[in-house]
């Protein structure tokens, strides 16, 4: 995978052109879950259980590479990424529970972490309407904390997301590259600030990739970690220029809008859409499980669990 360094003129021109100063925003999380400052803090299973899993804001991911088990040498096992409420993360001088460290995290399966072209760790993705600022409090028992940006600018799986920024050993090709901190716990301001340029440079127009995006431009964020320990996300703070703060589940499956302006949505169990149409419900085996003409349909008798919902041309995801 190349790496291209981009100049702080370069990345300026590119935000200048996505800058919504005068735009309102709003936190990606419900007001009432986060702290005066907006942050989401993963410091009660509440929160967790409201936030965290398959169909809701945050997805985990885990590491996509095996590792020795060290209880049955010889067997390799996937290690899993979690959120856990009560665990200890580090202060800045690397004390595990120590004075100023965060208490519950996300916590992201160990990378690899032999170099930039190995297999990264574990790993969280967002689906955001638009985004206007990502930031991420993090820590580890590694003392340089190291993360992998991926994203696309629509609602994807992971496995879809393109390349965005490798926070990595900086090298004489890359200076920039490095660690974000030298200590053991840090708050990652502007993470949207980072972006690709798909185009490489070349010709006369720049296409950059990036998590922020104007009002309306869907994005699907991956953070991934690269250290070779798990790696703490004591708390997320996103803004957005669509308020989504009080929607339940993963956002692209509560709200999406087709190109000729038909919105479909999910509140509770209870689907609508601005036009009258068919609207169908699939299980994941493709199998149609519901259906109804109007401008709405409750599906309050189908079982829990993830569907696909379909009405006129237009398709999304949703979990009840």
């Amino acid at each position: 995978m190349k790496k291209f360094l981009l100049t702080g003129l370069v990345l300026a021109a590119s935000f200048s052109m996505n800058a919504q100063e005068t735009s309102e925003t709003y936190n990606f999380f419900d007001p009432a879950d986060c702290d005066a400052n907006g942050w989401l803090w993963f410091d009660s299973a509440e929160k967790i259980a409201k936030y965290v899993g398959e169909g809701l804001k945050i997805q985990l991911l885990d590491a996509p590479f095996e590792i020795d088990d060290p209880d049955f040498p010889g067997e390799k096992v996937f290690p899993p990424s979690y959120a856990d409420a009560a665990v200890k993360g580090y202060n800045t001088k690397g004390e595990e529970g120590g004075e100023g460290a965060k208490t519950g995290a996300l916590v992201l399966a160990l990378s690899e972490g032999r170099g930039w072209f190995d297999s990264f760790g574990g790993g969280f993705l967002v689906h955001m309407p638009d985004c206007a600022s990502f930031d991420v409090a993090l820590s580890s028992s590694e003392g340089s904390i190291y993360t992998e940006l991926y994203g696309e600018r629509s609602y994807v799986d992971a496995k879809d997301c393109r390349y965005i920024w490798n926070e990595s050993d900086p090298s004489d090709w890359f200076p920039e590259d490095g660690p974000l901190t030298t200590e053991h716990y840090v708050e990652y301001l502007n993470v949207q600030s980072h972006a690709y340029d798909l185009t490489f440079g070349e010709g006369d127009v720049r296409d950059y990739l990036t998590f922020q995006g104007n009002k309306g431009e869907n994005r699907t964020a991956v953070f991934y970690n690269r250290v070779t320990a798990p790696l703490y996300v004591h708390g997320i703070r996103i803004k957005t220029y669509t308020d989504v703060s009080n929607a339940a589940g993963d956002v692209a499956g509560v709200t999406d809008v087709a190109a000729d302006k038909v919105a479909i949505n999910i509140t509770g169990k209870v689907i609508s859409v601005d036009t009258p149409s068919e609207i169908s419900v699939y299980n994941v085996a493709g199998a149609k499980v519901a259906s109804a003409y109007g401008t709405s349909m409750d599906c309050s008798g189908l079982a829990k669990g993830v569907y696909v919902v379909s009405a006129g041309k237009h398709t999304l995801k949703a979990a009840f």
